[in-house]
C-alpha cells in the first residue's frame, strides 16, 4: 500500500463519505484561519502607517474671517480680488485734451466800436461796444496784445483805458473769422488823470471821438451836450 493512498482512499470502520466530510470541514477551517491571520497582519501594517503620519491640527475659525472666505491663511483659501488702483493702472489713460488755438497776432485782428448814443450828456455814462474779429482761428490774450480805447476832443486827450487796467478787456478769448468777440467799455464822461482816477472838472459840450486801436483802428463820433 502506497503512503498517499490514505489521503485519496479513506480507510476505516466508517463510510468513505464521513471521512470526506470531515476533511472538507477541516479544509474550510484552515482557510478561515489563514484569512484571519492575513487580515490581522494587513490591519497592523495599515495602523502603523497611519500612526506615522502627522495628525491634522484642529481648525479654529478666526473672528476676523468673513463668512465667504476663511481658512488657515487668507492667501491659501481665497484669492484676493484685484485692487482698484491696479485696475486703474491697467486701464488706458484718459485722452489728452487738444491744444488751444494759436495766439492771436495784432496784425490779424480788426475792431469795430459803437456807442449807445451819439448825443451823450455831460455827467452821464457812455457805453461803447467793441467787437474784435480775426482772419484766422486764434486765442487773444488781452495782456499780450493790448487794445486801447481813447476818447479825444480835437487834439485834447480826455480819457483812455491805458490809464487803468480794470477799464479795458481782460483774460484770453477764442476768436474765429465767423465768431468775433465783443465786450463793453464804460466812459463816465470825465477826464482821466492816470492811475485809475478821474478829474472832477466838468467837460464842455462839443464833439468827442472814441478811437480803438488793436491791429486795425476804428472810431465813434459823439456830440456831447452840456
Amino acid at each position: 500500500m502506497t503512503p498517499l493512498r490514505g489521503l485519496t482512499d479513506p480507510v476505516g470502520p466508517e463510510s468513505p463519505q464521513t471521512y470526506w466530510m470531515r476533511r472538507l470541514v477541516l479544509l474550510v477551517a484552515a482557510v478561515v484561519v489563514v484569512a484571519l491571520v492575513v487580515g490581522g497582519i494587513a490591519k497592523l501594517v495599515g495602523g502603523s502607517k497611519q500612526s506615522s503620519a502627522p495628525a491634522a491640527s484642529p481648525l479654529t475659525p478666526n473672528p476676523s474671517w468673513t463668512d465667504t472666505a476663511w481658512g488657515p491663511t487668507a492667501s491659501s483659501s481665497v484669492a484676493s480680488p484685484p485692487s482698484r488702483s491696479a485696475h486703474r493702472t491697467a486701464s488706458p489713460s484718459a485722452p489728452t485734451p487738444s491744444t488751444s488755438s494759436a495766439m492771436c497776432q495784432g496784425s490779424q485782428l480788426s475792431v469795430k466800436v459803437t456807442g449807445d448814443t451819439k448825443n451823450p450828456t455831460v455827467g452821464d455814462t457812455e457805453k461803447f461796444t467793441v467787437t474784435v474779429s480775426s482772419s484766422a482761428d486764434c486765442r487773444w490774450d488781452a495782456q499780450k496784445v493790448k487794445q486801447t480805447l481813447v476818447v479825444t476832443s480835437g487834439s485834447d486827450r480826455i480819457w483812455s483805458t491805458d490809464d487803468c487796467g480794470s477799464w479795458g478787456p481782460k483774460g484770453s478769448h477764442e476768436i474765429k473769422p465767423n465768431h468775433p468777440w465783443s465786450y463793453e467799455v464804460s466812459w463816465p464822461t470825465k477826464r482821466s488823470t492816470g492811475t485809475c482816477t478821474l478829474s472832477q472838472e466838468a467837460l464842455g459840450a462839443g464833439y468827442y471821438v472814441a478811437t480803438v486801436n488793436i491791429g486795425s483802428s476804428d472810431r465813434f463820433v459823439m456830440h456831447m451836450r452840456g
